[in-house]
């Protein structure tokens, strides 16, 4: 099945992170923490003020304890055993459920749904800071805008081009034109396709 890279919604391009960094958001906050100050983390601190050493790591979450909306309603966080990942088998430290307890303290949560904003948040300003982070070595190091690219792949790609000056031949031949476009459109038909079959019931 074809993954999406991207798409644009009001003119906003949304990105699959996966295709430039492929690795989980807590290895990533270490290795960029073990290079960067807590205040590096520029977007947790927006989200967190004063609060934003403490948050300087990625969170946990009782994905699967989660069977409707009304347990979002539940005034506490479950058992450390309830935060098990069904996918993995595996647990979570205690070390990991202290720390969920005491963010659902420090901010006040009154609900699983508001532990649930704070870990969101979370997640989503320490994945813009190790992207951030990323994108300003990238062009450090190369002179080419990461994001310009819609992959890593396709990032290298331009780093060969700019590096060996390499020519590329504009397309003038009609017919492998038209067949390009074809091929453009067959793939855009399957996927919409795989996505009707996957809608049905």
């Amino acid at each position: 099945m074809e993954k999406i890279r991207s798409m644009e919604i009001g003119g906003i391009i949304f990105r699959d992170t996966m295709q430039y960094i492929p690795s989980s958001l807590s290895s990533l906050v270490d290795t960029v923490k073990a290079s960067a100050s807590a205040d590096d983390f520029m977007c947790l601190k927006q989200v967190f003020g004063d609060d934003h050493a403490r948050m300087l790591r990625k969170g946990v979450f009782p994905y699967t304890y989660i069977t409707s909306f009304e347990v979002y309603d539940e005034p506490t966080l479950p058992p450390k055993e309830a935060f098990r990942n069904d996918l993995t088998g595996e647990g979570i430290s205690d070390e990991d459920y202290t720390y969920a307890v005491n963010t659902f303290k420090h901010f006040g949560c009154q609900s699983i749904k508001d532990y649930n904003m704070v870990y969101l948040k979370t997640d989503v300003a320490l994945l813009m800071d190790v992207m951030l982070h990323f994108r300003r070595l990238a062009y450090e190091s190369q002179g080419i805008e990461l994001l310009h690219c819609v992959s890593l792949a396709a990032y290298s790609w331009n780093c060969a081009f700019l590096h060996t000056r390499a020519k590329i031949e504009v397309m003038t031949d009609e017919e492998m034109f038209s067949h390009n476009q074809r091929r453009i459109m067959s793939a855009i038909i399957e996927l919409l396709q795989e996505e009707l079959r996957r809608l049905r019931p």
